[in-house]
């Protein structure tokens, strides 16, 4: 997944990984309906900003560039939909003109890895190894 740590991230009281994970905007189409909530931080505080049942828009998506924000987030629990997302939108990520070079590298090559990682955590899983097949 394209992530990187910004301080503080809270973390799960009962497991050793963060309670949200940061994304990059450009990562994110406009006119789809997001399979995970996106949060951005207020202040010091993560909010929601787009909930799942609502299509990410165009206007959203300027609003967030307009505001310079890089990075939103999503909860850990969200992670593996984060991840099919991707997996479906990377050929119109990879073709927009509006994502610089450097950041389409960076969301192919975590994208890439992190699927990578689910096929040698559960080889025998049909499914992975059929979205491993798609991605090439």
């Amino acid at each position: 997944m394209t992530l990187q740590t910004r301080q503080p991230i809270g973390r799960h009281a009962h497991f050793d990984h963060p309670a949200f994970l940061p994304i990059r905007v450009e990562s994110l189409r406009v006119d789809k309906i997001l399979q995970f909530d996106i949060y951005v931080y207020v202040g010091k505080e993560l909010v929601l900003y787009r909930s799942q049942e609502l299509p990410f828009t165009e206007q959203n998506l300027s609003k967030l560039r307009d505001n310079k924000v890089e990075m939103i987030y999503i909860a850990y629990e969200s992670r593996h939909a984060y991840q099919r997302y991707l997996e479906d939108n990377l050929p119109d990520i990879l073709r927009d003109p509006q994502v610089e070079e450097v950041k389409k590298a960076e969301i192919l090559y975590d994208t890439s890895k992190a699927l990578i990682k689910e096929v040698f955590s559960n080889p025998t899983y049909s499914e992975n190894i059929k979205r491993s097949q798609d991605m090439v």
